[in-house]
């Protein structure tokens, strides 16, 4: 069907490979020619305005993510806003502690993109838009909008979840977290570090060293390799920011 429109503007992309909704976003982003890249699921609706400010914001920061109402498979809103539902938390820190932004509602550089590519393997431990959200958080700036500039269309047919599944175990939770860190940490480079959380005058900071290879990999051996196994914690000074 889509096909038969021949719109040029639209490219239909054949996907190969792992099937899956976070295999089919990372296979269309691989696919990207520009430089601002917007998420967008099937059936959610963009609110006017939604591409000016997203695109006004990115010229000060690297993502940007905003509120949605959020409507039933008919289009009838039944919330005003997923962050007063959701409550996310903000910060490298906090979106590990509580995952709470929609892939829908982001828009990012490319050059965010090329950080976060590719996206961790195993997929029951990394869905696209919080490996997004943590690297752009990780090594970029980032802003939320309070404003709802989709409606989000949640049913029963919905192939993400929207946030986390209350079901989840904490087995599972404290898995995925520390797949997903584990990955972050490799896109450091041998000797980087990775913002964690500003705190006034002060930067928690991931410091990898040399003794980053000896640790956690006895304790988690199927997140760690031998060269990104350990990471320490400091406190590292900044200026004051007046």
């Amino acid at each position: 069907m889509v096909q038969a429109l021949d719109y040029p503007c639209v490219r239909i992309l054949h996907h190969e490979g792992e099937h899956g909704y976070v295999s089919n976003f990372e296979n269309a982003l691989r696919a990207v020619r520009g430089d601002v890249i917007f998420l967008s699921d099937q059936d959610d609706l963009w609110k006017p305005g939604k591409v000016e400010r997203c695109c006004e914001a990115l010229k000060e920061v690297d993502l940007v993510v905003s509120d949605a109402c959020l409507t039933d498979a008919g289009g009838k809103e039944i919330a005003p806003s997923f962050f007063a539902l959701r409550k996310p938390k903000q910060g490298l820190a906090g979106n590990l502690v509580k995952f709470g932004y929609l892939g829908c509602c982001m828009a990012f550089r490319r050059h965010v993109l090329t950080k976060a590519l590719p996206f961790p393997p195993n997929r029951k431990f990394c869905t696209h838009d919080n490996w997004l959200m943590l690297v752009a958080e990780a090594f970029f700036k980032t802003r939320v909008l309070n404003e709802p500039l989709v409606a989000y269309r949640r049913h029963t047919e919905n192939a993400s979840l929207g946030s986390e599944n209350a079901h989840r175990s904490a087995l599972h939770r404290i898995s995925y977290r520390l797949y997903l860190l584990s990955h972050l940490l490799r896109r450091c480079g041998r000797c980087g570090a990775v913002q964690f959380e500003r705190m006034g005058n002060a930067t928690l900071t991931f410091v990898k060293t040399a003794a980053f290879a000896d640790g956690m990999a006895t304790l988690f051996p199927c997140f760690f390799t031998p060269a990104h196994r350990l990471v320490t914690y400091r406190r590292a000074a900044v200026s004051d920011e007046s």
